[in-house]
């Protein structure tokens, strides 16, 4: 009695989270990382985007780290074609993922 565990699967948004602890102090929140990928997507059948030259100048016009304090309160690291550990098994480690074009600082 008294006492509810309440699964949610889905992604909360930090500041949701920061609030919540704040109104509730006694409720108890787990935090835990997810594998949630955002993208930008081009169309490849458009002669533009066959172009690898393009495709890498919007790559590196990406604010990796701009995107992730705006879109996602911070609440989330860089990852690539594979996520480095601990998040991710076979990624490369992140020191060597910010040598890549679009990824350091």
């Amino acid at each position: 009695a008294g006492r509810q565990d309440i699964p949610f699967p889905w992604e909360v948004a930090k500041t949701i989270a920061e609030t919540t602890k704040h109104a509730l102090p006694q409720l108890g929140l787990v935090e835990a990382s997810t594998n949630v990928n955002d993208h930008i997507l081009v169309n490849f059948t458009r002669p533009t985007f066959q172009e690898p030259k393009i495709r890498m100048a919007i790559s590196l016009a990406v604010d990796r780290k701009g995107y992730i304090q705006a879109g996602r309160q911070g609440a989330a690291i860089i990852g690539g074609v594979l996520l480095p550990k601990p998040y991710g098994v076979w990624g490369l480690p992140e020191a060597e993922q910010r040598k890549l074009p679009g990824f350091g600082d």
